[in-house]
């Protein structure tokens, strides 16, 4: 994908829930919440994780507001989910 129509599709998707396909083989999920001349930026959607302290509860949700930033150069696809 070229860095103009990473940007537009970027624009588009705003506010979305999207999966990201780089260049570098990675896939990630979340919802676009910004994006520039340069990067795309994601609000990660939380993922489980294991927590062994609660018995009877192996599995919890991360509550974390984490954004990820990604270069344009690097995106591969875009992608629209539910």
């Amino acid at each position: 994908m070229v860095k103009e129509q990473a940007y537009a599709l970027s624009r588009m998707y705003m506010h979305r829930p999207v999966r990201v396909h780089t260049s570098y083989g990675h896939l990630f999920d979340g919802i676009i919440v910004g994006v520039d001349s340069e990067y795309v930026y994601m609000k990660m959607r939380p993922q489980p994780y294991r927590a062994p302290f609660f018995p009877g509860y192996p599995y919890a949700y991360n509550p974390n507001n984490d954004i990820l930033t990604l270069s344009l150069f690097t995106l591969l696809a875009i992608y629209l989910t539910m």
